[in-house]
Protein backbone atom coordinates (compact mmCIF):
# COMPACT_ATOMS: atom_id res chain seq x y z
CA UNK A 1 0.00 0.00 0.00
CA UNK A 2 0.92 3.71 -0.74
CA UNK A 3 2.03 5.73 2.19
CA UNK A 4 0.12 9.46 1.81
CA UNK A 5 3.52 10.50 1.36
CA UNK A 6 4.06 8.44 -2.00
CA UNK A 7 0.69 9.69 -3.22
CA UNK A 8 1.24 13.53 -2.88
CA UNK A 9 3.27 15.47 -5.27
CA UNK A 10 4.27 19.11 -6.52
CA UNK A 11 2.12 18.70 -9.37
CA UNK A 12 -0.28 16.33 -11.02
CA UNK A 13 -0.98 16.38 -14.97
CA UNK A 14 -4.28 14.69 -15.77
CA UNK A 15 -4.05 13.55 -19.86
CA UNK A 16 -1.49 12.09 -21.26
CA UNK A 17 -2.06 13.37 -24.59
CA UNK A 18 -0.03 15.90 -26.65
CA UNK A 19 -0.22 19.11 -24.16
CA UNK A 20 -0.17 16.81 -20.91
CA UNK A 21 2.88 14.84 -21.98
CA UNK A 22 4.74 17.92 -22.98
CA UNK A 23 3.74 19.54 -19.59
CA UNK A 24 4.70 16.81 -17.49
CA UNK A 25 8.10 15.95 -19.10
CA UNK A 26 9.01 19.61 -18.85
CA UNK A 27 8.18 19.95 -15.61
CA UNK A 28 9.90 16.35 -13.99
CA UNK A 29 13.23 17.77 -16.02
CA UNK A 30 12.77 20.86 -13.69
CA UNK A 31 13.28 18.69 -10.64
CA UNK A 32 8.93 19.37 -9.96
CA UNK A 33 7.66 15.77 -8.72
CA UNK A 34 5.11 14.80 -11.40
CA UNK A 35 2.59 12.63 -11.67
CA UNK A 36 0.62 11.76 -15.03
CA UNK A 37 -2.53 10.41 -15.26
CA UNK A 38 -3.65 9.20 -18.22
CA UNK A 39 -7.00 7.01 -19.47
CA UNK A 40 -5.63 4.77 -21.77
CA UNK A 41 -2.71 2.67 -21.89
CA UNK A 42 -0.35 4.73 -24.01
CA UNK A 43 0.26 8.85 -23.54
CA UNK A 44 -0.25 10.63 -27.32
CA UNK A 45 -3.90 11.46 -26.85
CA UNK A 46 -5.19 12.79 -30.37
CA UNK A 47 -1.88 11.32 -32.27
CA UNK A 48 -1.97 8.31 -31.07
CA UNK A 49 -5.54 6.88 -29.76
CA UNK A 50 -7.38 9.09 -32.23
CA UNK A 51 -4.71 8.25 -35.17
CA UNK A 52 -4.42 12.31 -36.02
CA UNK A 53 -1.49 12.76 -38.36
CA UNK A 54 0.46 14.40 -39.64
CA UNK A 55 0.81 17.65 -37.37
CA UNK A 56 -0.50 20.83 -39.14
CA UNK A 57 2.16 23.09 -40.75
CA UNK A 58 2.71 26.17 -38.46
CA UNK A 59 5.12 28.83 -37.59
CA UNK A 60 6.55 26.79 -34.78
CA UNK A 61 8.07 24.13 -37.43
CA UNK A 62 9.79 27.48 -39.75
CA UNK A 63 10.74 30.06 -36.80
CA UNK A 64 13.32 29.37 -33.89
CA UNK A 65 11.66 31.29 -31.53
CA UNK A 66 8.46 29.50 -31.32
CA UNK A 67 9.61 25.82 -31.37
CA UNK A 68 8.77 23.63 -28.58
CA UNK A 69 12.44 21.97 -27.47
CA UNK A 70 10.08 18.72 -26.50
CA UNK A 71 8.43 18.41 -29.78
CA UNK A 72 11.26 19.05 -31.61
CA UNK A 73 13.64 16.50 -29.86
CA UNK A 74 10.43 13.79 -30.12
CA UNK A 75 10.45 14.59 -34.34
CA UNK A 76 14.33 14.19 -34.10
CA UNK A 77 13.80 11.16 -32.46
CA UNK A 78 11.17 9.87 -34.75
CA UNK A 79 13.40 10.83 -37.85
CA UNK A 80 16.23 8.46 -36.70
CA UNK A 81 14.43 5.55 -36.35
CA UNK A 82 12.39 5.76 -40.06
CA UNK A 83 9.06 7.03 -38.65
CA UNK A 84 9.33 10.33 -38.92
CA UNK A 85 10.21 12.63 -41.71
CA UNK A 86 10.00 16.07 -43.09
CA UNK A 87 7.63 16.13 -46.47
CA UNK A 88 8.37 18.29 -49.39
CA UNK A 89 6.35 21.53 -48.39
CA UNK A 90 8.64 21.46 -45.52
CA UNK A 91 6.48 20.35 -42.69
CA UNK A 92 8.44 18.45 -40.42
CA UNK A 93 5.31 16.69 -38.77
CA UNK A 94 5.08 13.53 -40.25
CA UNK A 95 5.17 10.80 -37.65
CA UNK A 96 4.24 7.19 -37.10
CA UNK A 97 1.15 7.07 -34.44
CA UNK A 98 2.63 3.70 -32.91
CA UNK A 99 5.92 4.47 -32.42
CA UNK A 100 4.92 8.19 -31.16
CA UNK A 101 3.69 6.08 -28.24
CA UNK A 102 6.98 4.68 -27.24
CA UNK A 103 8.50 7.78 -27.88
CA UNK A 104 6.68 10.14 -25.55
CA UNK A 105 6.84 7.26 -22.95
CA UNK A 106 10.32 6.77 -23.03
CA UNK A 107 10.79 10.83 -23.11
CA UNK A 108 8.51 10.71 -19.58
CA UNK A 109 9.98 7.97 -17.69
CA UNK A 110 13.65 9.33 -18.54
CA UNK A 111 12.66 12.74 -16.97
CA UNK A 112 11.57 10.94 -13.39
CA UNK A 113 7.67 11.41 -14.78
CA UNK A 114 5.60 8.76 -12.70
CA UNK A 115 2.70 7.64 -15.07
CA UNK A 116 -0.69 6.20 -14.24
CA UNK A 117 -2.20 4.65 -16.87
CA UNK A 118 -5.48 2.86 -17.32
CA UNK A 119 -6.47 5.38 -15.07
CA UNK A 120 -9.29 7.54 -14.50
CA UNK A 121 -10.16 10.76 -12.18
CA UNK A 122 -13.72 10.59 -10.91
CA UNK A 123 -14.16 13.60 -7.92
CA UNK A 124 -11.79 16.59 -6.61
CA UNK A 125 -11.08 17.80 -3.08
CA UNK A 126 -11.35 21.40 -2.83
CA UNK A 127 -11.20 23.96 -0.02
CA UNK A 128 -12.47 26.73 -1.08
CA UNK A 129 -11.58 27.68 -4.46
CA UNK A 130 -7.92 25.89 -4.06
CA UNK A 131 -7.56 21.98 -5.22
CA UNK A 132 -5.80 19.78 -2.32
CA UNK A 133 -6.25 16.43 -4.20
CA UNK A 134 -7.73 14.40 -6.82
CA UNK A 135 -9.84 11.14 -6.75
CA UNK A 136 -9.17 8.26 -9.21
CA UNK A 137 -10.59 5.03 -9.86
CA UNK A 138 -8.80 1.71 -11.60
CA UNK A 139 -10.86 -1.55 -11.78
CA UNK A 140 -12.64 -0.68 -8.52
CA UNK A 141 -10.45 0.65 -6.29
CA UNK A 142 -10.50 4.29 -5.73
CA UNK A 143 -7.53 6.61 -4.43
CA UNK A 144 -7.11 9.98 -3.69
CA UNK A 145 -3.95 11.72 -4.88
CA UNK A 146 -2.55 15.39 -3.52
CA UNK A 147 -0.34 17.91 -4.90
CA UNK A 148 0.04 21.71 -4.53
CA UNK A 149 -0.25 22.20 -8.56
CA UNK A 150 -2.88 20.48 -11.01
CA UNK A 151 -2.69 20.56 -14.73
CA UNK A 152 -5.80 19.73 -16.76
CA UNK A 153 -4.55 18.37 -20.40
CA UNK A 154 -7.54 15.93 -20.97
CA UNK A 155 -8.88 17.84 -23.97
CA UNK A 156 -12.41 18.18 -22.66
CA UNK A 157 -11.73 20.13 -19.64
CA UNK A 158 -13.19 17.06 -17.68
CA UNK A 159 -11.29 18.22 -14.19
CA UNK A 160 -12.08 21.73 -14.79
CA UNK A 161 -15.65 20.88 -14.90
CA UNK A 162 -15.07 18.51 -11.78
CA UNK A 163 -13.69 21.45 -9.91
CA UNK A 164 -16.44 24.32 -10.63
CA UNK A 165 -14.70 26.07 -13.34
CA UNK A 166 -17.61 27.47 -15.91
CA UNK A 167 -17.08 26.09 -19.47
CA UNK A 168 -18.80 27.10 -23.33
CA UNK A 169 -19.55 23.99 -25.46
CA UNK A 170 -19.99 24.25 -29.54
CA UNK A 171 -21.77 27.63 -30.95
CA UNK A 172 -25.30 27.70 -30.78
CA UNK A 173 -25.92 24.17 -29.26
CA UNK A 174 -23.41 22.75 -32.05
CA UNK A 175 -20.21 21.34 -32.36
CA UNK A 176 -17.36 20.41 -34.93
CA UNK A 177 -18.11 17.71 -36.88
CA UNK A 178 -16.35 14.19 -35.56
CA UNK A 179 -14.11 12.35 -37.79
CA UNK A 180 -13.01 8.24 -37.01
CA UNK A 181 -9.85 8.17 -38.30
CA UNK A 182 -8.25 4.78 -39.78
CA UNK A 183 -5.22 3.25 -41.47
CA UNK A 184 -5.33 0.96 -44.55
CA UNK A 185 -2.61 -1.69 -45.07
CA UNK A 186 -1.23 -3.56 -48.47
CA UNK A 187 -1.33 -0.05 -50.44
CA UNK A 188 0.54 -0.54 -53.64
CA UNK A 189 1.67 3.06 -53.23
CA UNK A 190 4.42 3.34 -56.08
CA UNK A 191 1.08 2.43 -58.46
CA UNK A 192 -1.11 5.38 -56.38
CA UNK A 193 1.51 7.93 -56.96
CA UNK A 194 2.04 7.19 -60.63
CA UNK A 195 -2.00 7.38 -61.12
CA UNK A 196 -1.87 10.30 -59.02
CA UNK A 197 0.78 12.03 -61.19
CA UNK A 198 -0.92 10.76 -64.48
CA UNK A 199 -4.21 12.33 -63.58
CA UNK A 200 -2.06 15.71 -62.31
CA UNK A 201 -3.58 15.17 -59.11
CA UNK A 202 -1.06 17.40 -57.72
CA UNK A 203 -1.70 20.79 -55.69
CA UNK A 204 -1.18 22.46 -52.58
CA UNK A 205 -3.00 19.41 -50.38
CA UNK A 206 -2.54 16.44 -53.07
CA UNK A 207 0.62 15.69 -54.13
CA UNK A 208 3.61 12.82 -54.43
CA UNK A 209 6.91 13.64 -52.75
CA UNK A 210 9.69 10.63 -53.76
CA UNK A 211 11.95 11.03 -50.87
CA UNK A 212 14.16 8.96 -52.81
CA UNK A 213 13.86 5.62 -54.70
CA UNK A 214 12.61 3.33 -51.81
CA UNK A 215 10.44 6.03 -49.75
CA UNK A 216 7.53 7.59 -51.39
CA UNK A 217 5.13 9.96 -49.53
CA UNK A 218 1.43 10.97 -50.82
CA UNK A 219 -0.54 13.38 -49.65
CA UNK A 220 -4.79 13.27 -51.04
CA UNK A 221 -7.53 15.89 -49.71
CA UNK A 222 -10.92 16.14 -51.46
CA UNK A 223 -14.51 16.69 -50.58
CA UNK A 224 -17.51 15.66 -52.45
CA UNK A 225 -20.61 16.92 -52.79
CA UNK A 226 -21.64 20.60 -52.44
CA UNK A 227 -18.12 21.36 -53.69
CA UNK A 228 -17.09 18.77 -56.43
CA UNK A 229 -13.91 17.58 -56.30
CA UNK A 230 -10.55 19.30 -58.45
CA UNK A 231 -9.81 15.99 -59.34
CA UNK A 232 -11.91 14.71 -62.62
CA UNK A 233 -10.77 11.15 -62.40
CA UNK A 234 -11.83 11.06 -58.32
CA UNK A 235 -14.92 12.25 -59.19
CA UNK A 236 -15.95 9.95 -61.73
CA UNK A 237 -14.69 7.41 -59.67
CA UNK A 238 -17.00 8.29 -56.53
CA UNK A 239 -19.94 8.87 -59.29
CA UNK A 240 -19.55 5.25 -60.33
CA UNK A 241 -19.26 3.79 -56.68
CA UNK A 242 -22.30 5.80 -55.66
CA UNK A 243 -23.86 4.31 -58.57
CA UNK A 244 -23.43 1.15 -57.73
CA UNK A 245 -24.00 1.23 -54.06
CA UNK A 246 -21.25 0.95 -52.51
CA UNK A 247 -21.05 4.26 -50.46
CA UNK A 248 -22.82 7.53 -50.37
CA UNK A 249 -22.35 11.10 -50.66
CA UNK A 250 -21.57 11.57 -46.92
CA UNK A 251 -18.81 8.77 -47.14
CA UNK A 252 -16.61 10.51 -49.59
CA UNK A 253 -17.82 14.41 -47.93
CA UNK A 254 -14.34 15.16 -46.54
CA UNK A 255 -11.33 12.43 -47.07
CA UNK A 256 -7.79 12.69 -46.37
CA UNK A 257 -5.26 10.08 -47.05
CA UNK A 258 -1.69 10.61 -46.44
CA UNK A 259 1.23 7.76 -46.26
CA UNK A 260 2.55 6.74 -42.77
CA UNK A 261 6.77 6.91 -42.28
CA UNK A 262 7.73 3.67 -41.14
CA UNK A 263 4.71 1.83 -41.76
CA UNK A 264 5.66 0.81 -45.41
CA UNK A 265 2.76 0.39 -47.82
CA UNK A 266 -0.09 1.92 -44.93
CA UNK A 267 -2.10 5.03 -45.49
CA UNK A 268 -3.70 7.27 -42.63
CA UNK A 269 -7.29 8.78 -43.39
CA UNK A 270 -8.49 12.02 -41.97
CA UNK A 271 -12.14 9.69 -42.95
CA UNK A 272 -14.89 9.03 -42.38
CA UNK A 273 -16.34 12.56 -40.79
CA UNK A 274 -19.50 12.43 -38.71
CA UNK A 275 -21.15 14.78 -40.98
CA UNK A 276 -24.09 15.56 -38.36
CA UNK A 277 -23.58 18.35 -35.00
CA UNK A 278 -23.61 15.71 -32.41
CA UNK A 279 -22.36 16.83 -29.13
CA UNK A 280 -19.03 15.40 -27.33
CA UNK A 281 -19.97 15.38 -24.15
CA UNK A 282 -22.73 12.82 -24.39
CA UNK A 283 -22.36 9.28 -24.46
CA UNK A 284 -25.30 8.68 -26.62
CA UNK A 285 -24.01 11.02 -29.17
CA UNK A 286 -20.51 10.01 -28.94
CA UNK A 287 -21.70 6.10 -29.36
CA UNK A 288 -23.77 6.93 -32.28
CA UNK A 289 -20.68 8.53 -34.13
CA UNK A 290 -18.54 5.58 -33.29
CA UNK A 291 -21.16 3.33 -34.90
CA UNK A 292 -21.93 5.46 -37.87
CA UNK A 293 -18.28 5.66 -38.53
CA UNK A 294 -17.46 2.07 -38.49
CA UNK A 295 -19.77 1.44 -41.05
CA UNK A 296 -19.16 3.80 -43.20
CA UNK A 297 -15.63 2.62 -42.96
CA UNK A 298 -16.50 -0.74 -44.37
CA UNK A 299 -17.94 1.08 -47.04
CA UNK A 300 -15.12 3.30 -47.78
CA UNK A 301 -12.75 -0.20 -47.27
CA UNK A 302 -14.80 -1.57 -50.76
CA UNK A 303 -14.45 1.61 -52.82
CA UNK A 304 -10.98 2.34 -52.49
CA UNK A 305 -10.32 -1.16 -53.33
CA UNK A 306 -12.36 -2.02 -55.95
CA UNK A 307 -12.43 1.80 -57.81
CA UNK A 308 -8.65 3.17 -57.13
CA UNK A 309 -5.76 2.36 -58.32
CA UNK A 310 -3.03 0.64 -55.66
CA UNK A 311 -5.68 -0.42 -53.11
CA UNK A 312 -6.18 -3.87 -55.36
CA UNK A 313 -5.40 -5.79 -52.23
CA UNK A 314 -5.40 -3.32 -49.79
CA UNK A 315 -7.66 -3.80 -46.11
CA UNK A 316 -8.63 -1.81 -42.96
CA UNK A 317 -5.24 -2.79 -41.14
CA UNK A 318 -6.11 0.11 -37.85
CA UNK A 319 -9.26 1.92 -36.46
CA UNK A 320 -8.89 5.01 -34.14
CA UNK A 321 -9.73 3.79 -30.71
CA UNK A 322 -11.00 7.20 -30.13
CA UNK A 323 -13.29 9.54 -32.16
CA UNK A 324 -11.26 12.37 -33.59
CA UNK A 325 -12.92 15.00 -31.37
CA UNK A 326 -12.95 18.97 -32.70
CA UNK A 327 -13.97 20.99 -29.92
CA UNK A 328 -16.06 20.18 -26.73
CA UNK A 329 -15.45 22.31 -23.27
CA UNK A 330 -13.86 25.65 -23.74
CA UNK A 331 -13.04 27.03 -20.38
CA UNK A 332 -14.25 30.47 -18.50
CA UNK A 333 -10.89 32.01 -18.02
CA UNK A 334 -9.02 35.10 -17.37
CA UNK A 335 -8.89 35.67 -21.45
CA UNK A 336 -10.93 34.47 -23.92
CA UNK A 337 -9.45 34.34 -27.21
CA UNK A 338 -11.34 35.30 -30.02
CA UNK A 339 -11.34 35.31 -33.92
CA UNK A 340 -10.53 38.80 -34.01
CA UNK A 341 -7.38 38.33 -31.52
CA UNK A 342 -6.77 35.80 -34.71
CA UNK A 343 -7.46 37.48 -37.47
CA UNK A 344 -6.00 40.44 -36.58
CA UNK A 345 -2.77 38.96 -35.31
CA UNK A 346 -2.96 40.01 -31.80
CA UNK A 347 0.48 39.51 -30.04
CA UNK A 348 0.26 39.79 -26.16
CA UNK A 349 2.80 40.90 -23.88
CA UNK A 350 3.69 36.89 -22.65
CA UNK A 351 2.20 34.21 -24.75
CA UNK A 352 1.38 30.39 -24.12
CA UNK A 353 2.36 29.88 -27.63
CA UNK A 354 2.66 31.90 -30.84
CA UNK A 355 1.03 30.06 -34.17
CA UNK A 356 -0.05 31.47 -37.39
CA UNK A 357 -2.32 28.77 -38.08
CA UNK A 358 -6.33 29.86 -39.61
CA UNK A 359 -9.31 29.21 -38.23
CA UNK A 360 -10.43 25.88 -39.59
CA UNK A 361 -14.05 24.72 -38.47
CA UNK A 362 -15.41 21.45 -39.86
CA UNK A 363 -19.44 22.01 -40.01
CA UNK A 364 -21.69 21.71 -42.67
CA UNK A 365 -20.31 24.74 -44.50
CA UNK A 366 -16.45 24.28 -43.79
CA UNK A 367 -15.23 27.56 -43.26
CA UNK A 368 -11.07 28.49 -42.93
CA UNK A 369 -9.79 32.32 -43.15
CA UNK A 370 -8.06 33.16 -45.97
CA UNK A 371 -5.00 34.20 -44.65
CA UNK A 372 -2.56 33.31 -41.77
CA UNK A 373 -1.60 35.72 -39.65
CA UNK A 374 1.11 35.34 -36.49
CA UNK A 375 -1.13 35.26 -33.68
CA UNK A 376 -0.60 34.69 -29.88
CA UNK A 377 -2.39 33.33 -26.63
CA UNK A 378 -1.68 35.29 -23.18
CA UNK A 379 -1.61 32.39 -20.35
CA UNK A 380 -4.23 33.99 -19.17
CA UNK A 381 -6.29 31.76 -21.55
CA UNK A 382 -5.21 28.83 -19.45
CA UNK A 383 -5.88 30.58 -15.57
CA UNK A 384 -9.39 30.49 -13.95
CA UNK A 385 -11.12 32.26 -11.12
CA UNK A 386 -12.72 29.04 -10.00
CA UNK A 387 -10.25 26.73 -9.01
CA UNK A 388 -6.59 28.97 -8.75
CA UNK A 389 -4.04 26.13 -8.76
CA UNK A 390 -5.60 24.51 -11.85
CA UNK A 391 -4.33 25.18 -15.04
CA UNK A 392 -6.19 24.15 -18.27
CA UNK A 393 -4.32 23.66 -21.42
CA UNK A 394 -5.10 22.12 -24.82
CA UNK A 395 -7.93 22.83 -27.42
CA UNK A 396 -9.99 23.43 -24.27
CA UNK A 397 -8.59 26.58 -23.07
CA UNK A 398 -10.46 30.22 -22.67
CA UNK A 399 -11.09 30.69 -26.50
CA UNK A 400 -14.38 31.61 -28.23
CA UNK A 401 -15.89 29.10 -31.05
CA UNK A 402 -13.81 30.50 -33.89
CA UNK A 403 -10.94 31.02 -31.91
CA UNK A 404 -10.72 27.56 -30.77
CA UNK A 405 -11.03 26.26 -34.85
CA UNK A 406 -7.33 27.78 -35.12
CA UNK A 407 -5.73 27.06 -32.04
CA UNK A 408 -6.07 23.40 -31.48
CA UNK A 409 -3.38 22.16 -33.47
CA UNK A 410 -0.75 19.83 -31.92
CA UNK A 411 2.09 22.19 -32.30
CA UNK A 412 0.74 24.59 -30.29
CA UNK A 413 -0.83 22.10 -27.67
CA UNK A 414 2.88 20.78 -26.93
CA UNK A 415 4.04 24.71 -26.43
CA UNK A 416 1.13 24.87 -24.41
CA UNK A 417 2.36 21.91 -21.76
CA UNK A 418 5.93 22.95 -22.23
CA UNK A 419 5.41 27.15 -21.33
CA UNK A 420 2.76 26.41 -18.40
CA UNK A 421 5.28 24.64 -16.80
CA UNK A 422 7.20 27.99 -16.56
CA UNK A 423 4.52 29.85 -15.10
CA UNK A 424 4.13 27.02 -12.23
CA UNK A 425 7.90 26.79 -11.69
CA UNK A 426 7.77 30.44 -10.79
CA UNK A 427 4.54 29.78 -8.54
CA UNK A 428 6.68 26.81 -6.63
CA UNK A 429 9.40 28.98 -5.97
CA UNK A 430 8.06 32.03 -4.65
CA UNK A 431 5.38 29.62 -2.70
CA UNK A 432 2.42 31.96 -3.36
CA UNK A 433 0.02 29.22 -2.02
Amino acid sequence: MNSDKEKTYDLIVVGGGTSGAAAAISAARCGIKTLLIEKNSYLGGAMTSQLVMPMMNNISFRNEDYKSSILAEILSTLYSSGDGVVYKDGNPGWFNPEKMKFVLESFAIKSGVKILYDTVVVDVVKEGDIISGIKTFYKGITSEYRAKYFVDATGDATLAAMSGVKFENGLDGKNQFMSLRFEMGGVDIKLLANWMIEQKIDDDVSNVFCKNEREIYLSIGFSYGEKKSPYPAINKLIDKAIEDGIINEDDVNYIQFFSIPGKSGILSFNAPRINSPLNPLSSEDTTKALIKGRAAIVRLEKFFRNYIPGFKESFVSSVAHELGIRDSRRICSEYILTKNDIESGKIFNKNIFESDYPVDIHQKDKTISTERKQFGAPYECCLNRYAKNLFVIGRCIGADFYAQGALRIQPNCFAMGEHIVNYIKNLLRNATL
